[in-house]
């Protein structure tokens, strides 16, 4: 008779080869959630790409605005006609001995009728 053969044990694995694909395809899982849906993931970072081209041109646009009324500003201060357009077209006034004829479109007319008339001062 030979030696007693001892029973080996065997430990049970913790996990399987399915186990450890399962595993890594939940954390592969997680990581792409993170990516995409996260506070910087892919669709943040689209739609803050969008709103900063949509800043941008707003930007050009109030910047060539701005360049504009410089051109305005500038003409102003240095020319008197300039001036005096604005003074006939927006304040109505006229040089000494002028008539001033003042044409109402019909929209006015009836803006017109529904305000009362200011009383004059003698």
């Amino acid at each position: 008779m030979g030696t007693p053969q001892q029973p080996t044990e065997r430990r049970p694995k913790v996990l399987t080869r399915a186990g450890w694909i399962l595993l890594t395809l939940l954390f592969l899982g997680a990581i792409a959630l993170d990516a995409f849906f996260s506070e910087k993931g892919v669709f943040q970072v689209w739609q803050l790409e969008k709103d900063y081209v949509e800043l941008y041109r707003e930007v050009e646009k109030l910047e060539s605005e701005n360049a504009e009324l410089e051109k305005q500003i500038n003409k102003l201060k240095t020319e008197l006609s300039a001036v005096e357009r604005v003074a006939r077209e927006e304040l109505g006034m006229a040089k000494p001995g002028e008539d001033v004829f003042v044409f109402l479109d019909e929209s006015d007319d009836d803006k017109d009728s529904t305000q009362k008339p200011e009383p004059t001062q003698e």
